[in-house]
């Protein structure tokens, strides 16, 4: 018998491409969806909400690309650094929360810069989830 070394996987075969392919036909579901409703359907048709999720899409399909170069074991020691980003970010939302959608909505859950809103709590799943 030969000594054989066993070969360390690739990239390729940590992709799950079922699992890619139901992302993105939801993904399509749901940017029809927000067309359909916010420029067809609208008395005041705006292609910005659609825009704003194709970004959405793009930015989180980068932040999976990036997370999926990590060792399980380097997620597991950055773990708890994201833990406690997401508790700051938490406690940071009960001070600098957007005054605007509190007036309008009532809720103290977003951070507003520009015209760019955020809800921390969004962040704080996943660092939970890794937790």
């Amino acid at each position: 018998m030969r000594n054989q070394k066993k070969q360390p996987d690739s990239d390729v075969s940590k992709i799950d491409y079922g699992i890619i392919l139901s992302v993105m036909l939801l993904a399509l579901i749901s940017l029809i969806t927000i067309y359909s409703t916010t420029y067809m359907m609208s008395t005041t048709p705006s292609l910005r909400p659609t825009i704003m999720q194709v970004l959405w899409y793009i930015i989180g399909g980068v932040a999976v690309i990036v997370l999926m170069q990590f060792d399980s074991e380097q997620l597991w020691k950055l773990a708890p650094i994201a833990y406690g980003l997401g508790v700051l970010l938490l406690i940071l939302i009960l001070i600098f929360y957007d005054r605007r959608s509190y007036a309008l909505q009532g809720a103290k859950s977003w951070f507003v810069f520009g015209p760019i809103s955020f809800q921390p709590s969004e962040v704080v799943k996943i660092s939970l989830i890794m937790m």
